[in-house]
């Protein structure tokens, strides 16, 4: 489990790139202490957290979790109804 964590931890550092501490913790409504607790590892990501963190930075939660070395959030879908796909599969 610690390599999963360790895996966590190095990309959510990439994510927040060069904004502080403080800053992230202002744009995931955490303090700098919890933001900094979870770049130690001492605190595990909840899902909430990591799905703020996907939204906030634009990146992927399966690359947040090292399950894709994905980083970018594939956007081509978005907006894309239900309805609409599968009227485009009767068409073709």
């Amino acid at each position: 489990m610690a390599l999963v964590i360790d895996i966590i931890k190095a990309r959510m550092k990439e994510a927040f790139g060069q904004d502080s501490q403080e800053t992230v913790g202002k744009k995931l409504n955490m303090t700098q202490g919890n933001v900094s607790k979870l770049l130690s590892g001492t605190q595990q990501p909840t899902l909430e957290t990591i799905y703020h963190v996907s939204e906030i930075y634009g990146v992927s939660v399966d690359w947040l979790l090292g399950l894709s070395d994905k980083k970018e959030i594939d956007k081509s879908c978005e907006g894309i109804t239900y309805a609409t796909a599968v009227r485009n599969l009767h068409e073709l």
